[in-house]
This record gives C-alpha cells, structure tokens and sequence, in this order.
C-alpha cells in the first residue's frame, strides 16, 4: 500500500513538473528574455501561472536575485533562494519548504536554457493539500502512515503506537526528496485496503492530470463523468448495477470494474474516507 500512496504522489508532483516545464519552454517567455525585457518576462510568467492549478505564487529569478522576497504569500525565503541557486547548476526535486502555516508551500523549480547555459529560473509555490490529501487515505487504527523529507516528517497519519509495535513498510516516491511508510499490526486487512486505495487514487490521479492538460477542460469533462460515476455508486450500493455508464475520459472508466468488485459494506467504508 505504501508504493501505491508513493506512486499517487509521484506521479502528481511529476505532472506538476512538467506543467512548470512547458511554461518554461514558452517562446514568449524566450523572446523577452533574449531581448533583456524583464518586465514582460515576468508578466508572461504570471499569465502562465494561472495554467498550474493550485498555484500559489509564481517568481522568475536571475542569477544575482540572492534576497527574500515577503511581498506575496507565500515568502520566499533562503531556502527557497537555495532552491533556485541549485538549479542554475542542474535541476532539482521538488521540496516542501518555509514555516507551518499559510508560508508551508511545495516548491518546484525550473531553469530556462539560452545556449546551453540556465539564465533564469522559474520557482513555483503550490499548495500542497492536495498532497496532504493524497496521503491521508485511511483512518484505521491498525495502521500509521507517515511522509518524510530527509529526517523530517511532513506528514503523519493514523495510530503512531504502532510504530514501536507494527511491521514496518517503506517506499521511496519517485523524483521527489520523500519517503512514505507505514506501519501496521498483522490484523489489518491488507487486501481490502489494496481495492480501497485503487478507488481512491484515480480521482488522485484524474486530479494531477488537470495539471498538463488544462484545468478547465479536464474540469469540463470531470462533471460531464461524474453523474455516471455517482449512478454507478448508487446502483451498487441498491444492488442494481448496469452494463452502461458512459464517460468521456477513459480512466473514469477504470473505476467501474473497481465499484463492481466490492459490496455494500466496502463502498460504504471508502464514502467515509473521502
């Protein structure tokens, strides 16, 4: 269960990244700034910014850029400037940074090439709920998860005694700084939690998607899916499930054979959920 909660995380921050990269790649965030105009440059990245869904704050910096910036929330502090001095060497993991609070933010980087060579770098703050989200997946007290970065816990959920009792189970996610584990106590029914956390990380992963596609199409296209999803829900729990329930995104389509394939007492435990 850990890998799956490392992979819906992985591949959330991972479409993040590449969001950042295409707003990057822009060629009229290029043309302003092979022609020094800082001023556009930065406008056309606050434009862009609206294109990255959960953004936060959006900053363009340059090689002598070295002091922190309070004007936006969230603030940009020296780790983040560290963040930004890194990447015009290579690029960087995405990190969580600043103090609890409304300045806790998922930082992303990403430098912009002129001949090779990295001469400015966009940092990207993005609210990581969604992440938080992605994470607390199950209530149980024959369980506890936690999300670290290096040897410090971001996130933490479920029963902490376990972790002197439990048996402990560990995952690096992929092209991220982190590590999810988790404990549990031997009783715990790990098969069901494997068809729980399948329900549940399609929407996590349907919602990373918006990402590189384009919140607002791929929102359009969520609501035109989600009575069918909901009607299929309802007639599981009645016991009268269809054989049609039209989507338009093909990975709504995957939840069907999932719903199908639990009764009413599981579906039941996955609404409490989430």
């Amino acid at each position: 269960m850990a890998k799956g909660i490392a992979q819906s995380i992985s591949t959330r921050t991972q479409l993040l990244t590449q969001s950042l990269r295409n707003i990057a790649q822009s060629p009229e965030l290029i043309e302003a700034l092979n022609n020094s105009d800082l001023p556009r440059a930065k406008a056309v990245v606050g434009l862009m910014s609206a294109y990255l869904p959960d953004a936060m704050a959006f900053r363009l910096l340059l090689p002598g850029d070295n002091k922190p910036d309070n004007s936006v929330v969230p603030h940009m502090g020296y780790a983040d400037l560290d963040l930004v001095k890194n990447t015009f060497q290579k690029p960087q993991l995405p990190l969580i940074q600043g103090e609890r609070g409304e300045h806790r933010h998922l930082a992303i980087t990403h430098g912009i090439k002129k001949e090779g060579k990295v001469i400015a770098v966009i940092l990207a703050s993005v609210d990581f709920q969604a992440l938080r989200q992605s994470f607390n997946i199950l209530a149980d007290e024959q369980m506890f998860i936690e999300l670290k970065q290096a040897d410090f816990v971001l996130f933490s959920h479920g029963s902490a005694d376990l972790k002197s009792l439990g048996k402990k189970t560990a995952f690096k996610v992929k092209d991220t700084a982190w590590t999810v584990s988790y404990w549990h106590d031997g009783s715990l029914d790990l098969t069901l939690i494997g068809q729980i956390l399948g329900i549940i990380l399609i929407p996590v992963f349907i919602s990373g998607l918006a990402c590189y596609f384009g919140y607002r199409k791929l929102n359009a296209l969520l609501v035109a899916d989600q009575s069918s999803v909901l009607k299929a829900t309802k007639d599981v729990l009645s016991n009268q499930a269809g054989v049609s329930y039209p989507v338009r995104l093909r990975v709504c389509g995957l939840l069907f054979p999932l719903l199908f394939s639990l009764n009413v007492k599981m579906i039941s435990l996955i609404l409490k959920i989430i």
